[in-house]
């Protein structure tokens, strides 16, 4: 079997293949093909479109003769046969631009999506929300200009700390933040970091609200429309020798 580009680099006004056919193009017949010699009123040149598996959609302005392996159907296209679609497979597939091959071929309409249903939609609204709660849309304050945040763990082991140093006698802690050190007063640290203590609270609490109300939605639309990033608290702003900002 002769290869098509050796075949086909013989022939004049050859065009290319797309896998988009709902372009102007796309058809067995098309206007934006014309033989320009002769009058205006010649019939615009026929063309023939072919689907191959290694190949795709493949637009041709002529049929191809017994060189080709030529085929019909979709067991013809899964040997890697070239399959002249009709019109009304062209039609189809301009309909459907996501249709796989056996369904262009087959014509068989592609499986609707099933809508989801109230509770999919439900978790899905509930896994957004807990997405935000833990980005630093809500995880995070401000340190000396920073924006910096600590976990739960992170907090309660430094308040243990801090207050062993404080009763130890000591004034002062360091503070580490990735490779930042900063050194900070032991009553102004339990102050903040009570502070930061609080406001993870309250951002766990509103959390915890916007899930319970989402859960008692009652419609998709409801569900789909609720704004949970409202509600949270204000963003702590601090300073290592001032506190917590008003």
């Amino acid at each position: 079997m002769a290869e098509l580009k050796s075949n086909i680099d013989d022939e004049k006004d050859v065009l290319t293949g797309s896998e988009n056919l709902g372009s102007s193009s796309m058809g067995t017949e098309s206007s934006d093909v014309t033989n320009t010699e002769g009058s205006d009123s010649e019939e615009p040149a026929k063309i023939y479109t072919y689907l191959k598996r290694d190949s795709g959609y493949v637009e041709l302005n002529f049929m191809l003769d017994e060189n080709y392996v030529t085929g019909s159907t979709y067991e013809d296209y899964l040997v890697n046969k070239w399959v002249l679609l009709t019109n009304e497979m062209v039609e189809f597939k301009k309909n459907h631009p996501s249709a796989s091959p056996r369904e262009v071929i087959n014509m068989i309409e592609p499986p609707k999506p099933t809508p989801p249903s109230l509770n999919e939609v439900k978790s899905r609204k509930i896994s957004e929300i807990t997405q935000y709660d833990l980005s630093p849309s809500v995880n995070s304050f401000r340190l000396n200009g920073m924006d910096v945040w600590l976990d739960k763990d992170t907090r309660v082991g430094l308040m243990n700390s801090i207050n062993i140093e404080k009763n130890a006698g000591r004034s002062e802690t360091t503070l580490w933040l990735g490779a930042v050190s900063l050194t900070i007063n032991c009553d102004l640290a339990i102050e903040m970091l009570s502070a930061l203590e609080l406001y993870a609270l309250a951002c766990y609490n509103k959390t915890a609200e916007h899930k319970n109300i989402v859960n008692n939605l009652e419609t998709i639309k409801e569900v789909e429309d609720y704004d949970y990033k409202i509600g949270y608290p204000e963003k702590l702003n601090m300073s290592t020798t001032s506190g917590v900002s008003e």
